[in-house]
């Protein structure tokens, strides 16, 4: 009896270690053959700054890969080249403040629709156009304009874009010592931050910590996660819709009406102010609105008619999407809830053609 339980203790341990064995291999041979970009959604590129209403950058000078495409900074922690201050002559100076959107979290940057709207107006010869862009993720409109404040305007530009977005109005998130970005805090009640809404489709916060550490793991997670959500686009492009109708659709006419109460402070004064900034030093400013809530429609609107400054609605661009969900099974990452390279390009294309250009 001894030595058949032996004999089972045995089998048993050779049976662990060869799972371990296993696992191990499997480990190793996915860091070695698994590219890196398999695990860019997941990035901790962010740096806290004392910049007066900032919050955080990119990490300054950070050439590497993050958010499914290659990333290079500057030393200001923007994405991008190193910019001149002094604007070199014959130059035409665009500088984009935005978040994520504009940021072009998941294109490559020559894809993003700061440098197709610069390639677009170079090929009209004449001036040379340079479009510097000081959007980053998760930015509101409170922080863009501390940016264009602090930043921005130093840089002599002829014209500023400002692209707002649905969340303009979130609190201002914080960033961890180790790069990590948390949403803000909605109440005066400290609450343990959530996990940046950009990393969440792939990387959700209840993941294991053996699941965050272990690249076998994580790239299982992403492979189960990718192919869930273009499962999911593909039933969207295939499923008629009930939104399909002019009436029915997102950007369906709608009334003017006051700024409300959650967006008065966080985002109407913000932006009138960033409106007053570049209007003290004669530069043109466009606002171009990248949601369909009726209190943001409404609010640019009346900034609009007040500031007489001009408005483009990005979403307007997109007619064969009626709601969210369509536009992002035609137009989304597959991965993630922001727009591909295509999209950047129908941005573009609509911004140099505007009045203002």
């Amino acid at each position: 009896m001894p030595s058949k339980t032996r004999i089972l203790l045995y089998y048993f341990l050779m049976f662990v270690f060869s799972v371990l064995f296993l696992a191990i291999a499997a480990e190793i041979m996915v860091r070695l053959l698994v590219p890196k970009e398999t695990f860019w959604p997941i990035s901790n590129i962010y740096q806290a700054v004392d910049t007066p209403g900032v919050s955080y950058t990119l990490k300054p000078n950070f050439e590497g890969t993050a958010f499914g495409v290659d990333l290079k900074t500057n030393s200001l922690g923007f994405r991008g080249p190193e910019w001149q201050i002094k604007k070199p002559s014959g130059t035409f100076r665009i500088v984009l403040i935005g978040d994520s959107h504009a940021f072009a979290y998941g294109v490559p940057f020559e894809d993003s629709v700061g440098e197709k709207l610069a390639a677009l107006l170079n090929e009209r010869g004449g001036a040379h156009y340079e479009v510097l862009n000081f959007a980053v993720s998760a930015y509101n409109s409170q922080q863009e304009l501390a940016v264009l404040r602090e930043y921005a305007l130093q840089y002599d530009p002829d014209l500023v874009i400002v692209i707002a977005s649905s969340n303009d109005h979130d609190p201002t998130p914080i960033v961890d010592q180790e790069g990590w970005l948390y949403g803000g805090f909605r109440t005066t009640t400290p609450q343990p931050p959530a996990i940046d809404e950009s990393i969440k489709k792939i990387q959700s916060a209840e993941v294991s910590w053996l699941t965050k550490n272990s690249h076998l793991l994580l790239y299982l997670h992403l492979l189960k996660k990718k192919s869930q959500l273009a499962q999911e686009a593909q039933v969207q492009r295939h499923t008629p819709t009930k939104t399909s109708s002019a009436d029915n659709c997102w950007l369906r006419p709608f009334p003017s009406g006051p700024i409300s109460e959650r967006l008065h402070n966080s985002v109407y004064l913000p932006l009138k102010a960033m409106i007053h900034e570049a209007k003290k030093r004669e530069i043109p400013i466009i606002i171009a609105n990248f949601n369909a809530f009726l209190d943001y429609r409404q609010l640019f609107e009346k900034l609009s008619k007040e500031e007489q400054v001009p408005t483009l609605e990005l979403l307007a661009l997109f007619q064969e999407a009626c709601s969210w969900q369509e536009l992002l099974a035609q137009f989304g990452l597959g991965w993630n809830v922001h727009l591909n390279a295509i999209a950047h390009q129908r941005w573009a294309v609509a911004l140099a053609t505007f009045k203002k250009l």
